[in-house]
């Protein structure tokens, strides 16, 4: 009976060091393919385990032909669009082509079912093509689609000398709505850095084009007005 109780003890040890070990993000070389796939099915709502077991299959080509990476990936997307691991540029190296517009499609769902979530925006982003061409858009049309607008801090050296104007950028919104390469084009030099850092956290809804996500190009004017 003791000895029954002392297997049963290692046993469960054995278990918690390997659900550790899953957990502390081992190398791969460290990881059990089978456990993890275990795992996967006992509990495929675990998307800690499940990025365990892409990094399994992706590492020294355990998984040549992709059929595990795109099963994982295409239910994840699909129920768990907000995972960290769906995040990263690293997640689709390699991916074959016929796979990749498949992912591109499965983006494109979540891109209009959670078009308010920044998480899964960014994802996307990551999920899709980089090569996906930008439109321009004026910046009067794009100001409508504006969903955080913070206002800029005027500075005081400003304030003092009565100077007031406009700060126009060039900028490129990405496909997760966030503000990317902010060129400027015209502003006061005093004005200019408080702007930059207010465009830089503003946030857009995402841009369709054909009902696919894209890359904007628009001007961005950040006003700078004393008041009486």
């Amino acid at each position: 009976m003791k000895l029954c109780i002392v297997l049963l003890a290692f046993s469960v040890l054995s278990a918690t060091a390997q659900v550790g070990a899953i957990a502390q993000h081992r190398p791969v070389e460290m990881l059990d393919g089978p456990a993890l796939e275990a795992a996967q099915k006992a509990n495929p709502d675990d998307t800690g385990n499940t990025a365990q077991l892409f990094h399994f299959y992706q590492q020294e080509s355990r998984d040549p032909t992709w059929t595990g990476r795109f099963a994982l990936l295409s239910w994840n997307i699909q129920h768990h669009p907000e995972a960290a691991f769906l995040g990263s540029t690293a997640t689709y190296l390699n991916m074959p082509p016929t796979l990749r517009d498949q992912v591109k499609q499965l983006w494109v769902i979540q891109v209009h079912e959670h078009a308010d979530e920044p998480r899964v925006l960014r994802n996307a982003a990551a999920g899709i093509d980089t090569q996906l061409p930008s439109i321009r858009v004026g910046g009067n049309v794009q100001q409508a689609n504006i969903l955080t607008q913070i206002a800029p801090d005027y500075p005081p050296m400003a304030r003092e000398s009565g100077i007031q104007g406009t700060v126009c950028f060039e900028a490129t919104i990405g496909l997760d709505g966030h503000v990317q390469n902010l060129q400027l084009v015209s502003g006061n030099p005093l004005l200019v850095a408080p702007a930059m850092k207010a465009v830089n956290q503003w946030t857009y809804k995402p841009t369709l084009l054909n009902g696919n996500p894209v890359r904007v190009v628009t001007t961005i004017d950040v006003n700078f007005t004393l008041q009486p």
